[in-house]
């Protein structure tokens, strides 16, 4: 993935961590690849961080593995060594993510959830487009699998001329054009889209912050005991003329008070989107573990729009913790860090004291 220094690339800062974390409180914790484990003699080549680099040794098969790989990058590979150590009794923090169509489906079918999702649809084809655009003005397209704002494209009416605007952005640069029609559109859009799966979703009217959309990362995660609790939460702010808040593209952070105190001066109506906040993020963690299997952490994004409405973005199975450094949270990211090990240890059937630090 990266060189000696960043064997891990992105995530090697994390993994560190993580291991460190591990030893402070008993754990066996180590690094591994797809490609290191022994299935005949059941051990694997793992790997922990040193002085002077990475140590390698061989170790026995874990009691739980907690899945770093790229939530839509499930291969035949990945997907062979899940079945294969799961017969053996291994356990998995996180199943397979299901894809924000699946997803949408299992929220819109619980009736609590139900009203906080925007209007959403498969895109069977571009005449939805029209379709939505007329009822909404906008819409967004979003890849059914994919992370970090990816591929997502807005169109819009363009008022007064016929036709549709578009806007996504590539390389953390936002590309902008305009088409007569849906048949000009689809072939502005095929370079983007390519083959894969979109939804279409209406437009939401998020807050905004010094001219940039913002929507709020809640990370939910299971601590030793087994139960859904919320280990933090703030802001994300999109780059300057983003369609997406997403960090990686170039966006901010935010605590949530700043937000909400900017926006809505009553004390009450700031209570009442944080509640909401709070209920969506658990109550969306427990309906889609539900349907998807067992899972020990997400990434609940939600929106907020300018009426003080909160509404159901997007969830993932392998949320970022750099938005607690923006927010300079150090206390949330430490906790983020460590509620894996406690829920791992519980996962393997051990029991212990709680660990708040």
């Amino acid at each position: 993935l990266g060189g000696p220094a960043k064997p891990y690339a992105g995530q090697t800062g994390f993994i560190k961590q993580l291991i460190s974390r591990s030893q402070e409180i008993g754990e066996i914790c180590y690094a591994f690849s797809p490609h290191a484990i022994d299935w005949q003699r059941q051990v694997v080549t793992g790997y922990t961080p040193g002085k002077k680099g990475w140590i390698k040794r061989s170790y026995p098969f874990p009691d739980v593995v907690y899945p770093r790989e790229r939530s839509y990058s499930y291969s035949q590979l990945i997907m062979q060594i899940r079945k294969r150590f799961s017969a053996l009794g291994v356990k998995f923090l996180n199943p397979v993510m299901v894809g924000k169509w699946n997803t949408y489906q299992i929220l819109k079918n619980h009736p609590p959830l139900a009203g906080y999702l925007p209007d959403t649809k498969l895109l069977t084809g571009f005449d939805l487009i029209e379709t939505m655009t007329k009822k909404y003005q906008a819409a967004y397209l979003k890849p059914v699998i994919g992370s970090k704002g990816q591929k997502i494209i807005r169109v819009s009416l363009n008022k007064p001329r016929p036709g549709y605007q578009y806007q996504y952005q590539t390389n953390k640069k936002s590309i902008r054009g305009t088409a007569e029609n849906l048949s000009k559109l689809r072939r502005s859009l095929r370079g983007v889209m390519g083959k894969r799966a979109f939804l279409i979703q209406e437009p939401i009217n998020l807050l905004t912050l010094n001219g940039h959309i913002a929507d709020v990362r809640v990370i939910v995660q299971k601590n030793h005991t087994g139960r859904w609790l919320i280990t933090g939460m703030g802001c994300r702010m999109g780059a300057k003329g983003s369609i997406t808040s997403n960090i990686s593209a170039g966006g901010q952070g935010y605590k949530l008070s700043t937000v909400l105190e900017r926006h809505f001066p009553k004390k009450e109506q700031q209570a009442q989107i944080e509640q909401d906040i709070r209920f969506i993020a658990l109550e969306s963690a427990q309906v889609l573990e539900k349907s998807i299997g067992t899972a020990g952490e997400m990434g609940i994004d939600l929106g907020i729009d300018i009426h003080g409405k909160v509404w159901f973005i997007e969830a993932n199975l392998r949320p970022a913790r750099s938005l607690f450094r923006l927010i300079e949270e150090p206390d949330m990211r430490q906790q983020s860090i460590i509620n894996p090990l406690l829920y791992s240890r519980y996962l393997a059937g051990f029991t212990g004291k709680e660990y708040d630090k």
